[in-house]
This record gives C-alpha cells, structure tokens and sequence, in this order.
C-alpha cells in the first residue's frame, strides 16, 4: 500500500490515522474565557485546578485520534449509529483478532459526528 495523505489523514502501512497537521488546533486551545457561552446552568461554575486538569484531559484525548483500519474483501463491518435530537454519531468498524488477545478486537474504519442546525431539529425523528 502506498503512504501518503487522503481527505485529510495519513495513509500508512500499519493504518490510517489522523494528519498531525489538522490537531495542532486542538492543542493551542485556551481555557474558555466565557463560560457562560459554553454552558448554561443555573449553578455559578468556577474554573479551579480540577477543571484545569480535565481540560488538559480533554485536549490530550482530542489531540490522540485512533487508527483507522482498513476493511479487506471478506471482512465483516459493523455500523454503530448513535442519535438524539441534536446530533447524530456513527462508526463503522471491523472485528479482527490481534496476538495477545483472546476475543477480536473492534476497529475503527471511519467514524461521523454531526450536530444538527436548529432547522434540522426540526425534522420528526422515530
């Protein structure tokens, strides 16, 4: 398999993963200056070393995507979809064993996250 990018990612010999590049923006972030922009709770919420700290978390966690594997003719795909009346998610995966594991191993093949625009909320969902 040739290396190289495709719609923004890596494509290496060992799987896709996310393009370095594109997650620099998550790292240079700042703690939010106006909360009350970000949340709205009746509870005053002060930022003190424990919000600090699960900042940090989240940041480290965003910056760190999976690798994406990459389906081979045969192999099983599984579709996990996740939707509530503000956003959709979804993954495809694919089951595949790994040394050292008893049971196989899901991996990510691509995954989708939306939030749906106040018109599209509007839309009846079943």
């Amino acid at each position: 398999m040739p290396v190289g990018k495709l719609l923004g990612f890596l494509v290496l010999e060992r799987g896709i993963e996310a393009n370095p590049e594109k997650i620099k923006a998550t790292e240079r972030m700042h703690k939010p200056a106006r909360l009350r922009d970000l949340m709205k709770k009746t509870s005053p919420f002060e930022w003190n070393d424990q919000a600090d700290e699960a900042f940090r978390d989240l940041k480290r966690m965003l910056s760190i995507a999976p690798v994406l594997a990459s389906p081979a003719d045969k192999d099983l795909l599984l579709l996990y979809i996740a939707a509530t009346s503000r956003s959709v998610s979804t993954v495809l995966v694919v089951e595949r064993p790994e040394k050292g594991k008893i049971h196989h191993v899901l991996r990510p093949v691509y995954y989708l996250s939306e939030v749906l625009s106040a018109s599209n909320q509007n839309y009846p969902h079943y």
